[in-house]
C-alpha cells in the first residue's frame, strides 16, 4: 500500500514540475501514465481480494515497474521510486513465504511480470 501511495505522490509531483516548466512531451506523458499504472498495480495487490497467485503476480509486476522507473529517473525522481520498488519486493517475498504451498508456476509468472513491466517502460522510452 505504501509503495502505491509513494508512486502516486511522485507521479503528481513529477507532473507538476514538468507542467510548470512547460516541457511536456511524449516521454513525459508515457512516464506519467506508466507510473500511475504501476502504482495502481501495487494498490490493487494491497486492497483487492484476489487469489494468492494473482496477488504475487501483481506484486511482482509492481516491483519490476517501480525498480525500472527508479533507475530510469535516478537523477530526478528515482530515489523514492526505488524505495517503493524495494517495499514491493519485500512484501512480494513475505507474502510468497506465507503462502503454503505456493502454486508451482507462480514464482516464475511473478518474476516474468516484473521483467515485463520493466521492459514496457524501456521500450516506451526507446520508441518515443
Amino acid at each position: 500500500m505504501t509503495a502505491g501511495i509513494v508512486g502516486l505522490m511522485v507521479d503528481a509531483t513529477y507532473l507538476g514540475i514538468i507542467v510548470g516548466q512547460h516541457e511536456a512531451d511524449g516521454r513525459v506523458a508515457l512516464f506519467a501514465v506508466y507510473l500511475f499504472a504501476v502504482s495502481m498495480l501495487s494498490l490493487f495487490a494491497a486492497f483487492t481480494p484476489t487469489s494468492p497467485p494473482a496477488r504475487l503476480v501483481l506484486l511482482g509486476a509492481a516491483t519490476g515497474g517501480f525498480l525500472t522507473a527508479g533507475v530510469a529517473g535516478i537523477f530526478s525522481i528515482g530515489l523514492p521510486l526505488l524505495g517503493a520498488g524495494v517495499a514491493c519486493g519485500i512484501e512480494w517475498a513475505r507474502f510468497g513465504q506465507q503462502e503454503h504451498p505456493v502454486p508451482a508456476d507462480t514464482p516464475l509468472l511473478s518474476a516474468l511480470a516484473g521483467i515485463g513491466t520493466g521492459t514496457l517502460l524501456v521500450l516506451g522510452i526507446a520508441l518515443s
